[in-house]
């Protein structure tokens, strides 16, 4: 099915890597949420190759095309999930500056997820699941293109899911009548409640 969906039923899905760049730790990554991250070289820009991250994450894996600096911990923090899953997992890491995992947690979650993107605060990761489900037969089959096979379920609500980085249980919020959420623009504690 991963194959599937990413080329339309014809194969190897493609790593455009196309989406999101980031240098760290003196290496120069380019991003695509449905694959491995690409690492190019800094001072001309060729392609290196594909890269598992000191081997973090799974071979056949995806990295997001969003990582987001913390400045508190100096580390960087990226998430992977599988858009395909009938209840998908997220997946969050850290990475000190010379790119070794130092943290990782996860959350299991109900439903298909599209998770574009995630915020991160000192205490929590936090993403939002739009309602959404996936023609999975339509799909393995390549009977439609791979986005035509993700609908949005007005049956179900959204969620926030908010992630404790040091390990705590996580929680879900409900998002009554909430969208598609593309971009998570900030994320923070609050003071009062925690």
């Amino acid at each position: 099915i991963t194959k599937s969906f990413f080329s339309g039923g014809k194969g190897d899905p493609k790593n455009c890597a196309n989406t999101g760049v980031v240098y760290w730790g003196k290496r120069l990554l380019a991003l695509y949420e449905a694959s491995l991250p690409v690492e190019l070289d800094p001072a001309g820009l060729h392609t290196v190759g594909v890269t598992r991250i000191a081997a973090s994450l799974p071979k056949r894996s995806s990295f997001t095309a969003r990582p987001k600096y913390d400045p508190a911990s100096d580390r960087l923090v990226g998430m992977r999930y599988s858009p395909l899953a009938a209840n998908a997992e997220a997946q969050f890491f850290e990475y000190d500056d010379s790119w070794q995992c130092v943290s990782r947690a996860s959350m299991g979650l109900k439903g298909h997820a599209i998770l574009h993107d995630f915020g991160v605060t000192r205490k929590h990761y936090v993403v939002h699941q739009a309602p959404s489900s996936i023609n999975s037969i339509a799909l393995s089959l390549g009977l439609q293109p791979p986005m035509e096979c993700i609908s949005y379920d007005e049956s179900r609500d959204g969620a926030f899911h908010i992630v404790a980085r040091d390990g705590g249980e996580p929680r879900t919020v409900a998002a009554p009548g909430s969208g598609f959420l593309f971009q998570i623009a900030n994320a923070f504690e609050n003071k009062e409640t925690g």
